[in-house]
């Protein structure tokens, strides 16, 4: 996972191991790249997000605004 700011500050980028979890502590906006996508599941306020369609190669991005 990579979490940078619009200006393109790394937040965060870290390799998670299966059924780990992390929590991104920074008021948005933000960029968000989630690789395997495809198992991946994501909270965002509380609620369960919907990851938009990855790319062939298994990436989803999305801003959190």
């Amino acid at each position: 996972i990579e979490v940078t700011t619009p200006a393109g500050e790394t937040v965060v980028r870290r390799l998670l191991t299966a059924g780990e979890s992390m929590e991104v502590n920074r008021a948005p906006p933000y960029n968000v790249v989630i690789g395997r996508a495809d198992v991946a599941r994501v909270t965002l306020r509380g609620q369960a997000f919907d990851l938009p369609p990855p790319s062939p190669n298994g990436v989803a991005r999305f801003e959190v605004k």
